[in-house]
């Protein structure tokens, strides 16, 4: 004998087996009305827990967006800091230009060295003062 057919209308049945063709259909219903809402428990369960994920993420990128202008903002101060000591040095030193020597021209320095070079500048500046030169 084929399934019962879920879409025939129960009033179809006559006489007795109206009432022996229910009960397996209306079992089947209860089980099918069952399994669909352990679904939507789960799918409530689920789309709240994404609703909070979600919030809680907006929150993180709107942290990252302040801390990200903040960055922005003091990378300016920075850049205009070191071009106005770029343009100081460009005025007060005008003779000075930069020197470049490569690693391999680099020798190292004895101690006697540096105590000859510090006594050599500060004769010959007028007191230097060791203004961080390198």
């Amino acid at each position: 004998r084929p399934p019962p057919d879920p879409h025939r209308p129960i009033a179809a049945d006559r006489g007795g087996a109206l009432a022996a063709t229910t009960t397996p259909q209306v079992e089947e219903l209860r089980e099918q009305v069952a399994m669909l809402d352990k679904d939507n428990f789960y799918y409530k369960q689920s789309n709240t827990n994404l609703k909070r994920r979600l919030r809680e993420m907006s929150a993180k990128e709107e942290l990252a967006r302040q801390e990200l202008a903040e960055a922005e903002g003091k990378l300016t101060d920075l850049q205009s800091q070191v071009q106005n000591l770029k343009s100081y040095i460009a005025t007060a030193l005008p003779t000075v230009a930069p020197v470049r020597l490569s690693r391999q021209d680099l020798r190292p320095l004895s101690a006697a060295d540096v105590a000859r070079l510090r006594s050599s500048r500060g004769s010959s500046a007028g007191g230097g003062g060791g203004g961080g030169e390198r």
